[in-house]
């Protein structure tokens, strides 16, 4: 059975948002290396002596995103990553996972898992026959966007 779209990471994208929540202006992370999506839901062991065998309910999902990113100071995409860890300030974040143009912008009907983020790391590698990287992660955040009134939690986005 073929596969009509198949997805590959050198196909996917990343993006962060420039504008409002409202209405979003995406800017492509071009500079990545791997990226990584946890999507976990914590564990709520259920230790019963009515049950020989340890059984679990499933809690809230744990959400990660992490990424290598070129190191490059400057540059619109490193400063805005490097500035929201310094200052700790919130990004929002565009991961898409079906993407029809990995050349431009998204299209209609690309889905993404948009995130509300705070930088939980930004290390520094600087490798002897390397290009300099950036170890990023980021986790969702609590905090709210510039003139936001609620918290957003991670959703999926439809391109429209």
């Amino acid at each position: 059975m073929a596969v009509a779209n198949p997805s590959a990471g050198i196909f996917d994208a990343l993006f962060y948002n420039s504008g409002t929540y409202a209405s979003p202006t995406l800017v492509k992370i071009d500079g990545l290396e791997n990226l990584t999506f946890d999507d976990d839901r914590n564990v709520i062991p259920l230790k019963i002596r009515r049950y020989m065998t340890e059984l679990n309910l499933t809690g809230q999902m744990v959400k990660k995103l992490s990424f290598g990113l070129m190191t490059e100071p400057g540059g619109t995409v490193w400063d805005a990553i490097h500035a929201a860890y310094n200052n700790r300030t919130a990004i929002e974040i565009f991961a898409f996972y079906k993407y029809t143009d990995n050349s431009g912008s998204p299209s209609s009907g690309d889905k993404a898992i948009r995130l509300n983020c705070k930088v939980s790391k930004f290390s520094r590698n600087q490798e002897l026959e390397a290009i300099d990287m950036n170890d990023v992660e980021l986790v969702p955040s609590a905090r709210l966007m510039a003139s936001q009134s609620s918290v957003h939690e991670p959703d999926i986005y439809t391109v429209s």
